[in-house]
């Protein structure tokens, strides 16, 4: 079996996954190795690393991802905002993109399953189209 090691951040999340011969020995460096620089055995796989992460680290990870999951809804929807696009940016446009940019607001515990998905989150449905726009 081979031997990684690994490093957590502030948060608990583990990262920076490297195999190292069995013969490997930590350096020394400013700060205490043992804290900085973890260890288990290979050959990794998702469940695995997952493992590696403290519970801690779940809800910061959750967040972050609830916060890229709406940054990309919004992106997605930046083309209705556009002054050249062809329609009215109409009212229903205005409060669904308003509604993901408060959903860190109003989802303050986003949590992950067993699965890495992320649950406890409400997302705002958007509008239907083409009835939610009008012709300029």
């Amino acid at each position: 079996m081979s031997r990684v090691v690994f490093k957590r951040d502030a948060d608990g999340g583990a990262h920076d996954f490297e195999y190292v011969s069995v013969d490997f020995v930590i350096p020394e460096h400013v700060g205490d190795p043992t804290k900085d620089l973890y260890e288990t055995e290979g050959p990794m796989d998702d469940d695995k690393i997952y493992a590696c992460h403290l519970p801690s680290f779940w809800p910061v990870y959750a967040n972050v991802i609830m916060r890229r999951i709406r940054d990309a809804r919004l992106w997605d929807s930046d083309y209705m905002a556009y002054s050249d696009y062809p329609h009215v940016f109409t009212q229903a446009w205005k409060d669904h993109r308003q509604a993901l940019r408060d959903v860190p607001q109003n989802n303050p515990n986003p949590t992950m399953n067993e699965q890495g998905e992320l649950i406890n989150v409400n997302w705002p449905e958007q509008p239907e189209w083409p009835a939610n726009t009008s012709a300029m």
